[in-house]
């Protein structure tokens, strides 16, 4: 699939190279536990390290023709998954295209180890690189299997699961209030607090509060659910499904700075029909209003 530029390209903020660490964060933990948060962007940045180094491999020895098709391979194929990548930046969509740049380092470290005349700097490079990328999963990995700070989630369909504290209490709330509103099985939309622009929204809210999406288009996406026609056919969904509560979830803080390059009219419709909004934790409950009370907030056309 094909999208504008203008519209999909700043989806997700790339993470810096070196993260800033927060000194309110950093009391009472490691140095490993340092390393591994200021170098948590890094996996994002290693694919297109060794992707130029595999460009550079190719020039330097065109008439290679044994491995050489497989490198071209590996870097065209992983190019293209870092134009997927870009769009949302993110580890989950970033990993396809660190697994291939894993496979062409493994493969320019065989290659220059068995040249008889190689640059050595570029070998001894791939393997710093590599190094770099340990810290992160491996205190990501710590910090999953240790329970310090995290309880029971309380619902039956995440029976013996552990989450974080405060995200297992903004749940609870959240479902409580549902519970009391409308019963488990009823509609339900989840979305974000804008959608002119990318910003996800909570799907897990849907399986833990039993509730069916009211909308086809249960998962924002990036250029797809801003784009003002997929809003209308929404707007279509939620008022055919009887809707009564919407959920917007803040994952991060909401500003002004994303191009307003989608459709308002989604916002807009949620603002004359739902309202005021519930602060719950980081979810805004919102609630139908009345058909009265929903003529006179409708914003002026």
């Amino acid at each position: 699939m094909a999208f504008r530029s203008s519209t999909y390209h700043a989806t997700l903020p790339w993470p810096d190279l070196f993260i800033k660490l927060d000194p309110a964060m950093l009391a009472g933990s490691t140095h490993f536990q340092r390393l591994a948060q200021r170098l948590a962007g890094w996996p994002v940045y290693f694919p297109f390290l060794v992707f130029s180094l595999g460009i550079c491999r190719l020039l330097w020895r065109r008439g290679d023709r044994c491995l050489s098709p497989v490198v071209s391979w590996l870097v065209v194929l992983g190019l293209g998954l870092g134009v997927y990548a870009g769009g949302r930046s993110d580890y989950p969509h970033i990993l396809p295209m660190l697994f291939l740049s894993l496979v062409l380092a493994a493969a320019l470290l065989l290659d220059w180890a068995s040249a008889k005349c190689r640059p050595r700097w570029a070998g001894g490079l791939v393997l710093l690189a590599i190094a770099a990328l340990i810290p992160w999963p491996t205190q990501s990995l710590l910090d999953t299997r240790s329970q310090a700070g995290r309880v029971p989630v309380p619902f039956p369909r995440a029976r013996g699961l552990l989450a974080d504290a405060t995200l297992v209490s903004d749940y609870s709330r959240l479902i409580r209030e549902l519970d009391q509103r409308s019963p488990p099985g009823s509609f339900l939309y989840s979305g974000a607090p804008r959608h002119d622009a990318f910003y996800p929204n909570d799907v897990l809210v849907y399986f833990l509060a039993e509730r069916d999406p009211a909308t086809y288009y249960w998962c924002l996406d990036a250029a797809v659910t801003s784009a003002a026609p997929v809003q209308r056919d929404m707007i279509r969904d939620l008022e055919a499904a009887g809707v009564r509560e919407v959920v917007l979830w803040s994952s991060f803080p909401v500003t002004d700075a994303r191009p307003r390059a989608g459709s308002r009219s989604l916002d807009d419709w949620l603002v004359g029909a739902f309202g005021p909004a519930e602060q719950i934790g980081r979810f805004s409950l919102l609630h139908k209003r009345a058909a009265e009370q929903a003529r006179m907030a409708d914003p002026p056309s």
